[in-house]
C-alpha cells in the first residue's frame, strides 16, 4: 500500500490532485460503505472520468480496496497509509490557501 507510488503513476497537475484529495477525503469519511464511481463524482462534483482514473490507480496501488458485485470502493488503511494520507491531504490543503491567497491578492492589487 502506497499513496506515493499511485501519486507517481497520476499526471502531477492541480486538477489531478484535487481529484485525488477529494476521492480520499470522501471515501476516508465513509469508510465503512463500498461506494461506486458515480456516487463518489456526483459528491465531490468531480469528471466521473477523472475520479474513474483516479480510483482504478489508487486501487492498483493498493490504497482502495474494491468489490465487484455491484462494483464500489472503500478506504480501509493501515497505520502507514493513514499517516501518509493525512500528509497529503494537509499539504494539498495548504497548497490550497496559498492559491486562494494569491488570487485574492490579485483581485485586490488590480480591482478584478
Amino acid at each position: 500500500m502506497s499513496l506515493k507510488r499511485a501519486l507517481e503513476q497520476l499526471p502531477d497537475d492541480r486538477l489531478t490532485r484535487a481529484t485525488v484529495e477529494a476521492v480520499l477525503r470522501y471515501l476516508d469519511a465513509h469508510r465503512l460503505l463500498h461506494v461506486d464511481v458515480r456516487r463518489i463524482a456526483i459528491a465531490t462534483r468531480q469528471d466521473e472520468d477523472r475520479v474513474q482514473h483516479v480510483v482504478s490507480v489508487l486501487v492498483g496501488a493498493r490504497v482502495l480496496d474494491s468489490v465487484s458485485d455491484p462494483p464500489g470502493y472503500r478506504f480501509v488503511p493501515d497505520r502507514v497509509l493513514e499517516l501518509e494520507t493525512s500528509r497529503f491531504l494537509r499539504s494539498s490543503q495548504g497548497a490550497s490557501s496559498s492559491l486562494q491567497s494569491s488570487v485574492e491578492r490579485y483581485r485586490r492589487m488590480y480591482g478584478h
